[in-house]
C-alpha cells in the first residue's frame, strides 16, 4: 500500500467562519492559570506563556495560510469567568508575542554580525592563501599552508551562504508567524 503525501486542508483542521472569512484556533483550558508557564509567578501582564501553548499556536499558524485572518479562541469553564483576568490575559499574551518578536530580531542581528565576521575573515584567509602561493620558499610547507588557508576561507564563505539561505530564511518565517500571532484577535469563550 502506497502512502501519498496528503495535503491537509486547514478548513478541515480548524474552525472556519465563512462570513468573517477567518480561522479559529481553539484552545480549551481549565482556567486562566493554564495559559502561563507553571513556574512563572511574575505579575500577570509580564508572565511567560506556557511553552506547549506557544508551540501549539505556532504549529497551527504554520498550517494556516499566512494571509488568512486568525482568531485565537480560548475556552474556559463558565465558573472561572473573570473579565479583569480575561483582559489581563489578553494583554499578557500580546506582550509575550511581542517579546518573541524582539528575541527573534535580536537573534537575526546576531546572525548578520556573524556573517559579516565570517565574510571578512574568509576574504582575509583567501587573500593570504593567494599571497602565500607567490612566495618562492620551501614549496612543501608553503603549499600546505596555502591549501589550509584556502580551505579555511571557503569554509567561512560556506557558513555565510548557509546563514543567508537557511538560517535567516527560517528566522524570517518565524518572525512573520510571531507578528501574525501578535496581530491576531484573542477571544474568550465560556463553556
Amino acid at each position: 500500500m502506497k502512502i501519498k503525501n496528503i495535503k491537509l486542508d486547514p478548513k478541515k483542521l480548524y474552525r472556519y467562519h465563512q462570513e468573517k472569512m477567518c480561522f479559529f484556533i481553539d484552545v480549551q483550558l481549565d482556567g486562566y492559570r493554564e495559559i502561563y508557564n507553571e513556574w512563572d509567578f511574575s505579575p500577570l501582564y509580564n508572565r511567560d506563556i506556557d511553552e506547549d501553548l506557544v508551540a501549539y499556536l505556532k504549529n497551527s499558524y504554520e498550517e494556516i495560510p499566512l494571509k488568512s485572518e486568525i482568531i485565537i479562541s480560548i475556552s474556559v469553564p463558565r465558573s472561572e469567568r473573570n473579565s479583569d483576568r480575561e483582559s489581563k490575559s489578553i494583554e499578557s499574551m500580546k506582550n509575550y508575542f511581542m517579546y518573541l518578536i524582539r528575541i527573534k530580531n535580536r537573534e537575526m542581528q546576531g546572525v548578520k554580525k556573524r556573517m559579516i565576521y565570517y565574510l571578512v575573515i574568509g576574504a582575509a584567509l583567501l587573500s593570504l592563501a593567494n599571497f602565500t602561493e607567490t612566495i618562492p620558499l620551501s614549496a612543501g610547507y608553503m603549499q600546505i599552508l596555502s591549501q589550509g588557508l584556502f580551505v579555511g576561507g571557503w569554509v567561512l564563505f560556506w557558513e555565510v551562504f548557509s546563514d543567508i539561505f537557511f538560517e535567516l530564511t527560517e528566522m524570517r518565517k518565524d518572525l512573520k508567524i510571531y507578528y501574525k500571532m501578535y496581530a491576531s484577535w484573542i477571544e474568550f469563550r465560556y463553556r
